[in-house]
């Protein structure tokens, strides 16, 4: 028994609740009515308005189509049925427009926003624009482990530069990275 039953049924089981008599078999009846309503109800939707139940007999391909959001029903034939259900008071068939929107296109940012975006801020020397740009290479390869293999390459390819530099350097920048990027 799927979901759908089995809260139809303790809907029903709490409108039967507290009830008695007359009041509990004029219930009963009620409901057994209410189903029998819905299935006359569906079976006249079905011999009304077959395309909504032909996707089970669809072949591979309009499966396929259906799945992807594309209708196999022909145009004219959707036009027909909308109008026939326009006629009737009912809501048309969504179009496939409605159906799958356009996917939205990224905004397009200016080379020079975007270096202004990943460039290091002025007033910076040249060994933090060097740790700035070291840690933004490690980000982007998502590694969180760089401190020390950084610090200790930089100073073997740069013997001349004290390591407080270049711990300094890198703390300035990796907190100008934390709080572009991470607040």
């Amino acid at each position: 028994m799927n979901r759908e039953k089995k809260e139809q049924l303790k809907r029903e089981q709490e409108r039967l609740n507290g009830l008695s008599g007359d009041a509990l078999a004029q219930e009963i009846e009620c409901i057994k009515q209410e189903k029998i309503d819905e299935r006359e109800a569906y079976w006249k939707r079905v011999e009304e308005f077959p395309e909504e139940f032909d996707w089970m007999y669809d072949s591979p391909s309009e499966l396929r189509d259906r799945k992807r959001g594309k209708s196999p029903m022909n145009r004219e034939y959707q036009d027909k049925v909308n109008q026939r259900r326009i006629e009737q008071g009912l809501e048309p068939f969504f179009s496939e427009e409605e159906l799958n929107p356009p996917t939205p296109k990224p905004e397009y940012i200016e080379p020079s926003e975007n270096d202004s975006q990943i460039s290091a801020p002025e007033g910076f020397s040249e060994l933090e624009v060097a740790m700035y740009r070291l840690i933004g290479g490690y980000l982007r390869l998502n590694r969180t482990d760089y401190q020390q293999e950084l610090i200790h390459d930089y100073q073997q390819n740069h013997p001349s530069v004290n390591l407080s530099d270049i711990e300094d350097a890198y703390a300035k920048a990796n907190d100008l990275w934390i709080e572009a990027y991470c607040d």
